[in-house]
């Protein structure tokens, strides 16, 4: 049909009994002919008042009966609430604390800040490091010589006398160029 748009069909009967069939374009119209139209198509027309609001009252009702649907659902699945008993209210307390006073001990303070630095610069010395690194200095350093054993354990008691949590792991390595 070439996207060409018709606006009048008519049948007519001619006196021999056969029909013949007038098809005219709305390029072929004049304008007097289309003032009467909306749209210029016969085909065209509105949409009645009343359905709009009918199908938006449709349309309004099925959600609410969805929402009724759910809410019975949800109240089917979850069962009755359960009424309170007098049990229920009054919290158990156990025997050995019914009679006794509870005395509350205050918090013990928070370091501040000046607390803080005035506790670094007592411990972090140099005096502090070199005691501390003279403990620790053994000449020889071989690994798994007797020294070596020796400071290993002596790291580790340090560390539980700090309340640290050490662990011990044996690992077997092979060096490239041995010390010896």
């Amino acid at each position: 049909m070439n996207s060409e748009r018709y606006s009048r069909f008519t049948l007519q009967t001619e006196q021999d009994g056969e029909r013949r069939v007038e098809v005219k374009l709305s390029e072929d119209v004049g304008d007097g002919d289309m003032e009467g139209r909306a749209g210029g198509s016969p085909t065209f027309r509105p949409a009645p008042h009343g359905q709009n609001r009918r199908n938006l009252c449709f349309l309004i009702l099925t959600i609410i009966l969805i929402f009724v649907i759910g809410y019975m659902v949800a109240y089917l699945i979850h069962g009755k609430r359960r009424e309170v008993t007098s049990s229920c209210i009054k919290p158990f307390v156990p025997p050995e604390f019914e009679h006794k006073d509870i005395s509350l001990q205050p918090p013990e303070p928070r370091l501040t800040w000046s607390d803080i630095t005035h506790l670094l610069q007592t411990k972090l010395t140099s005096q502090a490091f070199d005691k501390t690194l003279s403990e620790f200095d053994r000449p020889s350093r071989l690994a798994g010589s007797k020294d070596d054993t020796f400071l290993g354990n002596r790291i580790f008691e340090r560390f539980q006398d700090l309340e640290m949590h050490p662990w011990t792991d044996v690992h077997h390595v092979r060096l490239a160029t041995p010390d010896r």
